[in-house]
């Protein structure tokens, strides 16, 4: 007997490659731009409403912080069977961003004196954008398998 399967929809085929772990790195990269245009917008939003541009910032910069987080485990992650509880990802993820944070302006000063400013600045982007997601692989987002009954 001759089995036909009907071709699938390039929706579908859209759809399986965007959620296959290969585009992980271009999820990840999605979040990371999503988060920095909610820390952009919320801090024009504030500074245009008269709030001093540190606060604004701060405050900007830590809810993109958590929608990053949510958005990591909604969509980058998503495929991954963690185990633990939420409150320790969400530790492991906030100590990363903290410590990426001291890559990133290490990268800028070490490249600052070779290369002109923009472009040791997208150095540390870069070098702490590659920890963060070492770090959600590794430690904060480990896939763990399931074991299924046989």
């Amino acid at each position: 007997m001759i089995s036909h399967t009907p071709p699938r929809s390039f929706s579908h085929l859209m759809r399986g490659l965007l959620d296959s772990p290969l585009a992980r790195p271009l999820r990840f990269a999605g979040t990371g731009v999503a988060a920095g245009g909610l820390q952009l917008s919320l801090l024009a939003l504030l500074t245009a409403r008269g709030w001093d541009a540190l606060p604004a910032n701060i405050v900007a910069f830590l809810t993109a912080a958590q929608f990053n987080f949510v958005m990591s485990t909604v969509v980058t992650w998503r495929d991954r069977h963690v185990t633990g509880s939420i409150r320790r990802r969400w530790l492991l993820f906030h100590a990363s961003i903290a410590v990426m944070a001291l890559v990133n302006m290490v990268v800028f000063v070490a490249a600052r004196s070779v290369v002109p400013a923009l472009a040791a600045s997208a150095l540390g982007i870069i070098a702490g954008a590659c920890g963060n997601y070492v770090a959600g692989d590794r430690l904060i987002f480990r896939h763990h398998l399931v074991m299924q009954a046989p």
